[in-house]
């Protein structure tokens, strides 16, 4: 955005939004690592896929396409450009991977088992 490659309609959100998501991630990572898990943990992966959602979003709406949503100058381009391009076709898949892992591996974790006879066996 500092640049002019990019709008500010997408560069302040997702921009902001990754800062305090990875602020945040310095505070649940020390969390977890004392053993206390709780919904701060849950709440940072939540948050995390809702700021790759919308990031993902306002770069589609805003990009130069046959469906445009968002009339911008700049377009977003630029993001669907190597080096840039990595970061939506690699990079967000991957932490939304990540995010959805950790959020079921909290499930696993926040959730006690119940004792559960399977399906078929006698006992």
């Amino acid at each position: 955005m500092a640049l002019g490659k990019l709008p500010t309609v997408f560069a302040l959100p997702a921009g902001l939004g990754d800062i305090a998501i990875g602020v945040e991630a310095v505070f649940v990572a020390r969390n977890l690592r004392r053993g206390v898990l709780g919904r701060g943990a849950v709440w940072f992966n939540i948050l995390g896929l809702v700021d790759l959602v919308v990031a993902l979003g306002i770069g589609f709406a805003a990009a130069p396409a046959a469906v445009r949503l968002l009339f911008v100058s700049p377009t977003t381009e630029a993001i669907s450009v190597h080096p840039l391009a990595l970061i939506p076709a690699a990079m967000m898949p991957l932490a939304m991977a990540l995010h959805l892992v950790s959020l079921r591996e909290l499930k696993a974790a926040l959730v006690p088992e119940t004792a559960t006879t399977p399906v078929g066996s006698m006992r």
